[in-house]
């Protein structure tokens, strides 16, 4: 484990469970939201080092928003991965440059754990994203083999492929690719627009 994982703020469940869905019922897991059930050398939000002005990575916090209605719900195209997307991202489409990840089973169903990253740097950082994609390929790994990730690189002035939504995407795919995540799909959102720019359905 890197010694930055700290620097994360931990994903947030939106609902305790996935509605049945047919499938056998599983062994209980450790909750995503407890860093120490994923690793128990990681520290507990106490242990976590106060913000200092040199470095935007230390105190993150999460702002609030709603529970998605479609936990639990499959997927069917880049339209729905587009939609769900805009309806968590919400008014902060408007806001500093953030990155937002939403959690796919295997089967493209919504999982209840999304992950902003708010106030990200303009220029994407490797680092960051190694240590963001390893939190989420831990969720994964725990609840839901063989699942994948939506990503929406949000920003006032976007909702299409920029620098910064360019930059992020190639940081985000090589370490997914590292980790054996797979990205589903990606969304540019701005203010005044939205599009998905991989579509991989």
């Amino acid at each position: 484990m890197s010694s930055d994982d700290h620097l994360l703020p931990r994903p947030r469940p939106h609902r305790e469970d996935l509605p049945p869905a047919g499938t056998e019922p599983r062994s209980p897991t450790p909750d995503p939201t407890d860093a120490h059930a994923l690793d128990p050398r990681r520290p507990s939000g106490a242990d976590l080092p106060t913000h200092h002005p040199t470095d935007d990575w230390h105190g993150l916090h999460l702002p609030p928003h709603e529970a998605p209605d479609e936990v639990g719900r499959t997927l069917e195209s880049a339209d729905d991965a587009l939609a769900l997307l805009l309806g968590l991202v919400g008014r902060d489409r408007s806001g500093p440059p953030a990155l937002w990840f939403v959690l796919l089973d295997a089967h493209d169903r919504v999982l209840p754990v999304v992950l902003p990253i708010p106030e990200v740097p303009l220029v994407a950082d490797p680092v960051v994203a190694s240590n963001l994609v390893h939190v989420l390929a831990s969720v994964l790994a725990h609840d839901a083999p063989g699942g994948s990730l939506l990503v929406a690189y949000v920003r006032r002035g976007g909702g299409d492929r920029g620098a910064f939504e360019s930059g992020w995407s190639r940081v985000l795919h090589e370490e997914a690719m590292r980790a054996g995540v797979r990205i589903r799909a990606e969304a540019a959102v701005g203010q005044d627009r939205a599009r998905v720019v991989d579509p991989r359905w």
